[in-house]
């Protein structure tokens, strides 16, 4: 994990904890106490990801039309979490990696009184037919791989010959 600190240069921090959400709880915790805020945490697993919906997710928290920012996938997961500062409670109970991920999310939200802002849908890159379509939108999509160039030319060199 890491976040740029204020000279502009990265500063890293080494996940901790026993599950996904004991680290995400922990890397906000220490962002937000070197004062960074608003939040976005986002997967590696969906290279395409339209920028456009990050900036919305920052928007919407550094505005304060939202305390929470989730992009749902299509699996039930997310692929981005937003927060403006620590939400302790948020991540509790969370079944990771399972189809109910996104909506425990959610209402761990609700219950805590944080208003929600959802993200539009995206898809994350966890099985072979995730695989297939990635490769599909960057065949048919010239945007797609000026977002994703590395995977692009990865998925060429490996896959060129199917």
């Amino acid at each position: 994990t890491s976040t740029e600190d204020a000279s502009g240069g990265v500063l890293w921090l080494e996940q901790r904890g026993e599950d996904l959400g004991a680290r995400l709880d922990g890397v906000v915790g220490c962002a937000a106490a070197r004062g960074f805020g608003p939040l976005l945490l986002v997967g590696a697993d969906s290279p395409t990801l339209p920028p456009s919906f990050l900036a919305s997710a920052l928007e919407g928290l550094a505005g304060g039309r939202a305390d929470v920012a989730l992009g749902p996938t299509a699996d039930g997961g997310y692929y981005a979490v937003g927060v403006r500062g620590p939400a302790s409670g948020l991540f509790d109970s969370v079944e990771w990696s399972t189809p109910r991920a996104y909506a425990q999310t959610a209402r761990n939200a609700a219950r805590l009184k944080l208003r929600l802002l959802e993200l539009p849908p995206w898809y994350d890159v966890d099985t072979p037919e995730d695989l297939a379509r990635l490769r599909a939108e960057l065949d048919a999509d010239a945007d797609a791989r000026r977002r994703a160039p590395s995977t692009c030319a990865w998925l060429r060199a490996h896959f060129e010959h199917e």
